[in-house]
């Protein structure tokens, strides 16, 4: 048997030439079935003789004033009815996806700032929407690493905030929020309400992002567009930390708004308007080709939106 689909002597043979011989092969009357197909009796006749040709069989025989279909005949009815009802399946509208009974597992990397405001919302939302469906959350990693991930499956969406989207993925843009300083009270700045950016370089830096991943920070990559390099003295990896860390040293922290505003609720930390030349912070949401026309990509993503509309909501 041909292994390769290169290689098999399919002679032209058209969806429409499957239904005329399944109407045949069924009907096992040439006149009904060119009547249910809507084309002449010759065509039908013309089309019975090719597909007898090809096969090498006669498909359907007269036994007394009837026709009959072969042992060959229905052989090729069954494997053809099949052909069908798959490319009937692959063409039809693609139905919605049923996330309540589901049981897919959904795999999601977020930068590790988003944890602990879109993280206990998801988990929230999916146990009422999809009780089934199994959380998997992806550490940080490379950009090269994440990409691949997202390339082979192995991740479904993305959430973060680089500095440019990556090329050849789909992105949608979550929000975008004002940068802020975090410092605890006892820092010398903590008097004060902005700092410069001159100022801001001579300060020792808490980040969640190493120092040699400059291009996935959108503070790194931002200072590093004007032609300065801040100096980071700690970098981790959990954004959790970042409370404890600051009360105990005069490290200064990076953050948007949206997240620097809680967290100074809850600690008693002060905020710094940050240097106008860094701008603002832009969240994405990124996904490759295959999820996005998937049912499942879709809903997945009208989540993971629905969700930031309601963060966003609450920090304006």
């Amino acid at each position: 048997m041909p292994t390769n689909v290169h290689d098999l002597p399919l002679h032209d043979v058209d969806a429409r030439m499957l239904r005329i011989l399944c109407v045949l092969l069924t009907e096992c009357n040439v006149s009904r079935a060119a009547k249910l197909l809507d084309i002449s009796q010759p065509t039908a006749s013309q089309s019975l003789k090719r597909w007898r040709d090809l096969v090498g069989d006669p498909l359907l025989v007269r036994s007394g004033s009837r026709m009959m279909r072969t042992d060959r005949g229905t052989e090729i009815l069954n494997k053809v009815t099949l052909i069908l009802g798959e490319l009937h399946d692959i063409i039809r509208p693609q139905q919605e996806f049923d996330a309540l009974h589901s049981r897919r597992k959904i795999s999601i990397f977020a930068a590790n700032a988003l944890g602990p405001y879109f993280v206990p919302r998801l988990v929230e939302l999916l146990q009422k929407e999809a009780p089934r469906m199994a959380l998997d959350l992806h550490p940080m990693v490379s950009e090269s690493r994440l990409l691949e991930d997202l390339n082979t499956g192995n991740v479904d969406v993305a959430l973060g905030n680089w500095p440019t989207p990556p090329a050849n993925m789909h992105y949608a843009r979550l929000f975008q929020s004002p940068i802020v300083c975090l410092v605890r009270p006892e820092h010398p700045l903590a008097q004060r309400t902005g700092i410069t950016l001159q100022e801001y370089l001579q300060q020792n830096h808490l980040s969640p992002t190493p120092s040699s991943s400059i291009s996935i920070s959108p503070i790194s990559a931002r200072l590093a567009e004007i032609g300065v390099r801040r100096h980071i003295a700690i970098s981790i990896t959990e954004f959790s930390l970042v409370p404890h860390i600051l009360s105990r040293s005069d490290l200064m922290f990076t953050t948007a708004a949206a997240f620097a505003n809680d967290m100074a609720q809850q600690h008693g930390f002060h905020l710094l308007q940050a240097p106008p030349e860094l701008g603002s912070m832009t969240f994405y949401m990124l996904w490759q080709e295959r999820m996005h026309k998937s049912a499942y990509g879709q809903w997945l993503r009208s989540i993971i939106k629905r969700i930031f509309a309601e963060i966003y909501m609450q920090q304006v």
